[in-house]
């Protein structure tokens, strides 16, 4: 075991240095670092441009500054033209496609034509549940008084991305809000993991067999929403 563990290790190190797979859900360039949205929530860096690369994609982001995927906002006027917000994960804030591509954008087309005609804004990041949901809702509704708020929950791992911050927010420091110790390491374990060029190519390659997407559609969802209903989570 130690003799294959160690044989893995080296195959992945030797992949990513010859830059061999790219990860399924897709890796930026440059490689950003994270920035505090409110207390508890981080996001890109304001201002960030950089490329999302995947074997199925190729596309381009643009940060405002706020760190997030959206024009320039002047909450004042917005709150005047009450706007549709929508809220969410990488989903909505269009992961894999251009920024026209959207939805947020695909609708705001059709509210253009409304009259008056409506304004769209989308304050959505990848890899939130429904306690960055709150916690933008609460800095940001106010300030924007939309007119209806639209939310997207992916059952796939909204559940399990609530467990995260709850475990963060009841463990980490509340003082910078960035986490503890275990919290950064799982971090940097589950980066490690997702960038991985010898599970990327294992990913792939499995993902052609028809059995394997039922095993790991069955599997993701089980693991997410499961916690929920089994008695000995009647606390949670």
């Amino acid at each position: 075991m130690v003799s294959t563990g160690l044989t893995l290790i080296a195959m992945d190190i030797a992949l990513r240095v010859f830059s061999v797979g790219t990860p399924r859900r897709g890796t930026l360039v440059p490689k950003p670092e994270r920035h505090p949205l409110t207390p508890w929530i981080d996001v890109f860096p304001p201002g960030y441009s950089g490329t999302l690369t995947s074997k199925d994609f190729k596309v381009g982001l643009r940060m405002n500054s706020l760190g997030l995927r959206e024009r320039e906002l002047d909450f004042d006027v917005l709150a005047s033209q009450r706007p549709y917000l929508f809220l969410g994960d990488s989903y909505f804030i269009g992961w894999g496609v251009d920024l026209e591509d959207r939805l947020s954008e695909r609708f705001a087309a059709l509210v253009r034509q409304d009259e008056p005609p409506g304004l769209v804004v989308n304050l959505s990041f990848p890899g939130w549940g429904t306690y960055h949901y709150v916690e933008v809702w609460e800095h940001f509704v106010p300030r924007l008084r939309p007119r209806l708020v639209v939310v997207s929950c992916f059952v796939g791992n909204d559940f399990t991305d609530d467990l995260k911050q709850a475990s963060r927010r009841k463990s980490g420091d509340a003082g910078n809000g960035r986490g503890g110790m275990f919290y950064l390491l799982g971090l940097k374990i589950r980066e490690a993991l997702s960038t991985s060029p010898l599970l990327g190519l294992l990913d792939h390659a499995l993902w052609k067999f028809a059995w394997f997407r039922g095993v790991f559609n069955r599997l993701e969802i089980r693991n997410d929403r499961i916690v929920l209903y089994e008695p000995k989570s009647s606390e949670l």
